[in-house]
């Protein structure tokens, strides 16, 4: 009987031991993937969360969007829409408008990966009125001069001019190597398209 008895329990302690290691490999297979899965989740997210601002036209089975967008980009919205149709093998064409209205546009300064950062710099002290001038292109003209002068100092100036240059001139390798992860935000920060 006791021979039946430690017999049993080696068994359960076999199984939970194989047990315990196939929920350790299940969870190790699943971290690799976790990062992917949280930004799919995201995506997935930030595209549902703009459909539910959408109007569903039930009797032709679409829905009907309002937006504002640059006179400049209507071509290529329109080309993204007849894609996004394609790949989803619908058969109705997208329909784009330009409507006509009374309302001012919101303020859009078309930026590149140089001037976003101190246009973002601009745009956290307050965003400026449609057709008002941009500020950022004069800040980004008078800050080195300005710093210089709060500074005083040409070793710290010189240090951080030589940084610069450093990771202009190595930016391509520096984006796809190994450095931290707050590396990368030196050059494009979380809002950057």
């Amino acid at each position: 009987m006791l021979i039946d008895v430690v017999q049993k329990i080696d068994d359960l302690e076999t199984v939970m031991n194989q047990t315990q290691q196939h929920r350790q490999r299940i969870l190790e297979a699943a971290a690799k993937n976790l990062n992917t899965w949280f930004s799919r989740v995201r995506k997935m997210k930030a595209i549902y969360h703009t459909l539910n601002l959408f109007d569903l036209d039930v009797t032709t089975k679409c829905m009907i969007g309002e937006c504002w967008s640059a006179v400049s980009d209507l071509d290529q919205i329109n080309l993204a829409l007849c894609r996004g149709m394609q790949k989803s093998g619908s058969t109705i064409q997208p329909i784009l408008n330009a409507l006509p209205t009374k309302d001012e546009p919101p303020t859009f300064h078309r930026t590149d990966k140089f001037t976003e950062a101190i246009q973002n710099v601009m745009d956290s002290y307050g965003v400026a009125k449609y057709r008002e001038v941009n500020p950022a292109l004069f800040s980004l003209a008078s800050f080195p001069f300005l710093f210089a002068v709060m500074f005083g100092d040409a070793g710290h100036g010189l240090i951080m001019f030589l940084f610069a240059l450093w990771m202009v001139i190595w930016e391509k390798r520096l984006i796809v190597s190994c450095l931290p992860t707050y590396l990368p935000l030196c050059y494009y920060n979380l809002n950057s398209k």
